[in-house]
């Protein structure tokens, strides 16, 4: 669709797409609370819903998406370790707004890893293969929060620490091992990293156009009306929201849906609740 713009587009849609972070809550705990039926009509009434929006987003999806550039388009984390690890000792002080604030802090700390990630590959990704990298993220993501809640079930009914708070701790252990790997192993741009070849090198360099332009990159407009009122981008904006409502639903609510039907115990939810 686009290769220009790539990590525009992207940051537009993932920006939308996780409104419903607090939009798909406030939802599903009206229709739960807007009704006196029995646990498991109520909880129906949020999967229909969230079938018929995805069933929207697919079909929109499908009469307005095209995989053919666009016209507009043919123009030339140790901070949020530490926030994390220390959840557990702010939630035992009993004050809610310092909760609260540390989950803002550590949001806007994490906010700086996919733009990040846009920036790195800038300098890595061949132009013809950026669309491909960009994904790389949003599939971590994705496999980290399945790993996360087979794990965070466990750890909350037999962790040490009284359970729940070895998630964080565990969870920042991880991240703090991943986070040396990172400054160890991840390099800034293809020439200082002593893995690459010389023919790996060349193959990198000379398939980025801002290289060859004497390392100055080109400096296009954001054409942010077209992307904006384009038929294709909005249908991929309007599936990814429909897709993170499902997202968000199995991440936030899907503990709730088998506690409150099924009685399951939180050990086997962790290994069941995997979006």
């Amino acid at each position: 669709m686009t290769n220009n713009f790539t990590a525009t587009v992207f940051a537009i849609g993932n920006t939308i797409a996780f409104t419903c972070g607090v939009i798909t809550p406030l939802v599903i705990g009206y229709i739960l609370e807007a009704n006196n039926d029995t646990p498991r009509k109520q909880w129906g009434y949020v999967f229909y819903m969230s079938g018929a929006i995805n069933i929207c987003g697919g079909l929109v999806f499908a009469a307005f998406s095209s995989a053919k550039q666009q016209d507009w388009d043919k123009d030339p984390d140790s901070m949020s370790i530490l926030v994390n690890a220390l959840t557990p000792m702010i939630a035992r002080s009993l004050h809610y707004w310092l909760l609260l604030a540390s989950r803002v802090v550590l949001g806007m700390f994490q906010a700086f890893i996919f733009p990040s990630c846009y920036a790195l590959f800038s300098k890595w990704a061949p132009d013809h293969e950026r669309s491909t990298f960009l994904s790389f993220p949003t599939i971590g993501g994705n496999i980290g929060t399945i790993a996360t809640s087979s794990l965070s079930g466990y750890l909350s009914e037999n962790g040490f620490d009284g359970g729940w708070p070895s998630v964080f701790y565990v969870s920042a252990m991880i991240a703090m091992v991943w986070m040396i790997l990172w400054i160890l192993l991840v390099k800034s741009e293809p020439k200082d990293h002593p893995w690459v070849s010389h023919h790996e090198l060349h193959y990198i360099h000379s398939n980025i156009k801002s290289n060859k332009t004497g390392g100055q990159p080109i400096k296009r407009s954001v054409p942010w009306v077209k992307i904006c009122t384009s038929k294709a981008v909005l249908s991929v904006f309007l599936v990814k929201f429909t897709m993170n409502w499902n997202y968000v639903l199995f991440l936030l609510k899907l503990p709730a849906y088998f506690d409150t039907v099924f009685k399951y115990s939180v050990s086997k939810l962790g290994g069941i609740q995997k979006p």
